[in-house]
């Protein structure tokens, strides 16, 4: 069954290089995103500035609000549906555009005592908040942090095939491959912990991810996920190239 978090049973990223680099308009995107049922999606520009990645958002949210769904059940066709990458300070301050926040590693690090502040708001008003994970050992560390209500809404995990999206980011790391991420998210003791939380929680597979990557996964997790958790992918650049394939194997572990 689909989660709270990704009813669609996919976490879509606008990453606006790109889209420039495929000279595709971002409008289309989340139109065309929103007609299939998809949300909330998030906004990846690391060229921005705040001021800038504000407005970027402010005109998105316009058009995804102006546009017709599918007609499926998706709480957030009818509110804001963006989540921030990076930018917490813009995310909090425009809870009217954006529904969450999304954090790396380095920049957990880095939180002052007023960002801290920020991210915990996100989550007790019913926010999405998810944070980035590179191995088995984070990715049990950020299930047990005990942020808001219940801990992080999502986890995500990768890269779990090689992926360019993050050449010369502090946090880039190898590929795991589908067979160790099994590994970390069917651990048997994963159970145990996550029916200590008191919300849902989804784990986010990320890097490299499209239709045939995703097929080989649910092959290696069909049948050994906590009843506890969800899983979904996360797609930046084949989600632009490949929707209606993506659409045709949207089936959520």
């Amino acid at each position: 069954m689909p989660g709270p978090h990704f009813p669609a049973g996919i976490y879509p990223i606008l990453d606006l290089d790109a889209c420039q680099a495929r000279q595709i308009n971002p409008d289309d995107v989340i139109v065309q995103w929103k007609k299939l049922g998809w949300g909330p999606y998030q906004l990846r520009a690391k060229k921005l500035k705040a001021a800038e990645y504000a407005g970027m958002a402010e005109h998105l949210h316009a058009r995804w609000i102006g546009t017709e769904s599918s007609g499926s059940a998706n709480r957030w066709h009818s509110r804001p549906a963006i989540i921030a990458n990076d930018f917490l300070e813009v995310a909090w301050h425009h809870s009217d555009w954006f529904c969450g926040i999304h954090l790396g590693r380095s920049d957990l690090e880095s939180l002052s005592p007023r960002e801290e502040q920020m991210l915990e708001q996100i989550l007790d008003s019913g926010g999405i908040a998810g944070c980035s994970t590179h191995n088995a050992a984070e990715f049990r560390t950020a299930l047990e942090e005990k942020r808001g209500p219940g801990g992080w809404s999502y986890v995500a995990l990768g890269p779990v095939f090689p992926t360019e999206s993050k050449t010369n980011s502090v946090d880039q790391n190898a590929a795991l491959g589908p067979e160790l991420v099994a590994e970390i998210v069917a651990d048997p003791g994963m159970s145990s912990l996550l029916s200590q939380r008191q919300t849902a929680c989804t784990a986010v597979l990320i890097g490299g991810m499209n239709p045939n990557g995703w097929s080989q996964i649910q092959g290696v997790l069909q049948g050994r996920i906590p009843d506890e958790l969800t899983v979904v992918p996360a797609t930046i650049a084949s989600v632009l190239d490949s929707t209606a394939q993506w659409q045709e194997c949207l089936e959520p572990l």
